[in-house]
């Protein structure tokens, strides 16, 4: 699985599942969803899907800013050849 994959999957379990189960105090119910992801579980769904999306936005921008460093560093080499 890719690392985007991983973090969309964490996110789902653990800041959806988990997060639900445990602010509920353990009622599974509201902590689940049926096998068809359907949207039989709006509380859980809502949930799941800002999770996933905010995930996405980091990982996004954690690409960004690394694509940016690189520039930047290449940038600097290339002004130390110059001289």
């Amino acid at each position: 699985m890719s690392e985007k994959g991983r973090a969309e999957a964490y996110s789902h379990e653990a800041n959806g599942h988990a997060y639900v189960y445990i602010i509920t105090n353990g009622d599974r119910k509201k902590a689940k969803h049926s096998s068809s992801m359907i949207n039989n579980n709006p509380y859980l769904y809502n949930i799941i899907n800002r999770s996933k999306n905010e995930t996405i936005d980091n990982m996004e921008e954690e690409e960004d800013e690394n694509a940016w460093f690189k520039i930047m560093r290449l940038y600097n080499q290339w002004r130390v050849l110059q001289k």
